[in-house]
Formats: structure tokens, C-alpha cells, sequence
């Protein structure tokens, strides 16, 4: 059953104005002649302070052309781990992601805290677990870590997580349900992906722009999940409406929120006929340069 249309309503001004993003403020960042990246001012004149004899600035764009990938990788993490050393942003993982092209080809692995200052393109594995009971599906709610360096205490999906290099989705999918919720492989086998959606916004250190690869799974009534890693406080079961109501109270990641409302619209927990349906449907788009 959809939920009602003042929730609808609130729900789509909150979630329009926690992804509301001007892309005239960034540019494009051309990496060997192929756009992967957007960068705010700040980051621009970064890259042609520490990489200005690779670096060439015409018509809005900026290109970073070198000899190889290798050298791309070298030289990008480098200067990200200078800008951190500096203390310009925190949060370096020691976890390298994949840049892919757009044809999702592989070409070189970066750091993953760098994917942010360089509007570079990442991808995480998201699980929304639910149960049935009288009649109504519950899905299993998170808590994040009060120790948490990204969103500490917000409520999360069951699970999500980067895809780390090296990794399928299927693989990233598993080792994420057993570190943040203890799900066994049992639970997950010929679980299909259910959907994908661009989450894209400007935070502190630049712009976020990740595809969100989203797993629907029904879990046994009498499962309860248990965080592995330290990650999670908690986890309690909530209803649709519920969920709904701290998604509009601003309680929820926004990651979680745009994975969870994938499920809801799949589910016919979200009016079709409503606005906030075309504007989640949009969140599949890739953005790509006006250039």
C-alpha cells in the first residue's frame, strides 16, 4: 500500500533538497583524454599546483594527460595523499577503489578517500532486508556507530559498502552481509540485483557520485542480524511508514534512504503517479561534462 501523500510530499522536499546539486560549480576533469571526473575550485587549483606540467585548462575543462595509467594512478595518489598529509581532508582508508571508463572497463586504482575531491565515480553494494509479519513487511534497520568518522548515530539500510578494487558485486555484496550484519551465504544465494541508482551531491571534500548496486533480500522471520565489524550499534525492525517519517526527519544516510526507496518503489510502497517516482527514476542517468 503507497504511503500517504503528505509523506510523499516531505519526503520528496527533503530528499530534492539533500541531493540539490549545481554542476556549474565543478568541472570537468578529462583523465587521458577520457572525462572522469568533476572538480570544485578548491581541487582545480590543487591539481595545477601539484600536477601543473600534466595538466592543461581550455574551454571549462581540465585535462590531466600523462604516459600511462600507471603514471595517472601514481601521480593522482600522490597528490591526494599530499592534500591529506596537509590536513585539506581526513578520512584516508588504505582502501583502493577501481576507476572504471563508461563502458565500466578498468583503468587504474586510487585511493578511495581521492574518489571524493576528484568527483571521480565509485560503486557500493547495498542491502535492504526485510521480514513479513501480519501482513506487513518490516525491513531490519541499522544504526551506525556513534565512532563512525562518515554519519555517526544515522540510521542505515541493513547493509552498505564500497566495491572495493578487485571486486565483482556479487563478491562485495557477501563480504559486506557478513562484516556489517552477519548474513550467512545461504540467505544470499541467487539473490539477483534488484536495481542501481546514482546517488550524486556536494559534501565537504567535493562531490560524491556513486552508483548504488541494491539487493533485496527476505530474510526468515527469526533471523536477527549481527554486526561483525564494529560499524553498526544496532538494529531494529521498522515499518515503511516509519522508515518514512526519519527519512523526512533527515535521520537516515542519504545513500540509505535513495536504496531503501528503491525497494519501496519496486514493492508499490511509493505512488507511481507522484513526482518524487520521476525524480528517483532519474537518479539512474549518469551525468556526464556540458563540454
Amino acid at each position: 500500500m503507497p504511503l500517504s501523500p503528505s509523506l510523499h510530499e516531505r519526503l520528496f522536499t527533503t530528499l530534492k533538497a539533500r541531493f540539490a546539486t549545481d554542476m556549474a560549480v565543478f568541472t570537468p576533469l578529462l583523465v587521458r583524454d577520457i572525462h572522469l571526473g568533476f572538480v570544485n575550485t578548491q581541487y582545480a587549483q590543487l591539481l595545477r599546483r601539484d600536477l601543473g606540467e600534466y595538466i592543461r585548462a581550455r574551454d571549462g575543462v581540465l585535462r590531466f594527460n600523462c604516459d600511462s595509467w600507471l603514471q595517472a594512478a601514481d601521480l593522482l595518489q600522490n597528490a591526494a595523499w599530499g592534500w591529506h598529509e596537509s590536513g585539506l581532508y581526513s578520512g584516508w582508508r588504505n582502501e583502493p577503489f577501481t576507476v572504471h571508463d563508461d563502458a565500466g572497463n578498468p583503468l587504474f586504482s586510487l585511493e578511495r578517500s581521492a574518489f571524493r575531491p576528484l568527483g571521480f565515480l565509485s560503486h557500493a553494494v547495498h542491502i535492504n532486508g526485510w521480514i513479513e509479519r501480519d501482513g506487513q513487511r518490516l525491513y531490519w534497520i541499522g544504526t551506525r556507530s556513534p565512532y563512525k568518522a562518515v554519519d555517526p548515530n544515522k540510521l542505515d539500510n541493513l547493509v552498505g559498502g564500497g566495491i572495493a578494487a578487485g571486486e565483482d558485486i556479487a563478491t562485495a555484496m557477501r563480504r559486506e552481509a557478513f562484516e556489517e550484519a552477519g548474513l550467512p551465504p545461504e540467505l544470499l544465494r541467487d539473490v539477483p540485483e534488484s536495481g542501481c541508482r546514482l546517488s550524486c551531491r556536494p559534501v565537504s571534500r567535493g562531490l560524491h557520485r556513486e552508483y548504488l548496486h541494491v539487493f533485496d533480500v527476505h530474510l526468515p522471520a527469526d533471523f536477527v542480524p549481527q554486526n561483525q565489524d564494529g560499524e553498526v550499534a544496532s538494529f531494529a525492525l521498522m515499518n515503511v511508514s516509519e522508515i518514512a517519517e526519519a527519512m523526512s526527519a533527515g535521520q537516515f544516510m542519504n545513500d540509505a534512504a535513495l536504496a531503501l526507496l528503491d525497494a519501496f518503489a519496486r514493492n508499490g510502497e511509493l505512488d507511481p503517479t507522484h513526482p518524487l517516482g520521476a525524480w528517483l527514476d532519474n537518479l539512474a542517468q549518469v551525468i556526464t561534462p556540458a563540454a
